[in-house]
């Protein structure tokens, strides 16, 4: 696993949510990463990093194809407008759907 992931949980939202802010180091950002299945929603990945390169997502998002063995052509994943993360995800899931958030894109 990459040294800049420092925590990463495939759980219930809340039990990864209450456990990564107790344990998140002050420097640490909580970044949250969502993969939905066409018929259903629901939050896959929790995921501290420490920085928002694409790098830093390309690794992450590497790291989640080996452990989240999904048919990705039937996947829409949803994230904020941030470039670099775009990107990691263009390159990482070609095959899946990328959304940007309604949420931010009305702030």
């Amino acid at each position: 696993m990459p040294d800049f992931i420092f925590y990463y949980s495939i759980s219930h939202p809340e039990g990864a949510t209450n456990y990564t802010f107790v344990q998140a180091a002050e420097r640490m950002r909580k970044i949250r990463k969502s993969v939905f299945p066409p018929t259903q929603s629901f939050p896959l990945v929790y995921a501290l990093l420490n920085g928002k390169t694409e790098e830093i997502y390309v690794a992450l998002f590497k790291f989640v194809r080996q452990i989240v063995p999904l048919n990705y052509h039937n996947v829409t994943i949803i994230t904020d407008f941030e470039l670099a993360q775009i990107n990691a995800i263009k390159s990482i899931f070609k095959e899946s759907v990328h959304q940007g958030c309604y949420f931010h894109f009305c702030q």
